[in-house]
Order: C-alpha cells, then sequence, then structure tokens
C-alpha cells in the first residue's frame, strides 16, 4: 500500500519511486516513439490514479508507465485511446511488470 512516497520519472527509461528508506525502480515500456507531448500527463494521470485506489507500488509504477508509453507511442497531445489498450499493453510486455496487473473492472475499466 502507499504511504508517504516520491516519484521521479527520467522519462521513457523508468520511474523511480522513493520511500524511507528504499529506492525501487521500475522500466519504461518500450515503444516506437511518435510524439511525446501528453506522455508525462499520461504517467501522472496513472500515478494518481493508482494512489488514489491505494495500489501496491508495483502496480501503480506499472500503470504510469505503460499510459505514458501508450500516449507517447501515439501522435498529439491528447491521442484517442481506451483503458482495454493500455491493459493489452501491459500484458503483451509481462517481464515489465514489477507484479501481476489485473485489470480488475473488465475491458475498458482503470477500476
Amino acid at each position: 500500500m502507499l504511504t508517504s512516497a516520491l516519484s521521479q520519472n527520467t522519462g521513457i527509461e523508468r520511474l523511480e519511486w522513493i520511500t524511507q528508506p528504499r529506492t525501487e525502480r521500475f522500466e519504461g515500456f518500450k515503444v516506437k516513439v511518435v510524439d511525446t507531448v501528453g506522455s508525462g500527463d499520461a504517467f501522472a494521470a496513472g500515478f494518481l490514479h493508482g494512489y488514489d485506489l491505494k495500489w501496491t507500488t508495483a502496480r501503480t509504477a506499472t500503470l504510469a508507465n505503460a499510459l505514458g508509453a501508450l500516449v507517447a507511442s501515439r501522435a498529439g497531445a491528447t491521442p484517442a485511446w481506451i483503458s482495454a489498450q493500455c491493459w493489452h499493453l501491459i500484458a503483451e510486455n509481462p517481464s515489465m511488470e514489477a507484479q501481476p496487473v489485473a485489470d480488475p473492472g473488465g475491458p475498458d475499466s482503470l477500476s
């Protein structure tokens, strides 16, 4: 469960999650980058979503990294996407998950 934490997004390479006394690193998803505008906002949205739902750090980091990568792989600051595409990206890259991440709300839910 998340308590107090500092996260540092180092671009598409990784997320560093810092809590006392440890730092966890979660690698980013490898995608063909088309446009990075908006990917940081998407990353932040995924991070805040998981934090609000009190997900584990690993699950939150996985979603944040996947959303940022998904948006970076498309043109424009606010490209069209649905959550099923994000879960698909996660499922296609199981080695990127710090722990299993399942979609508990159905194919188009991030809850």
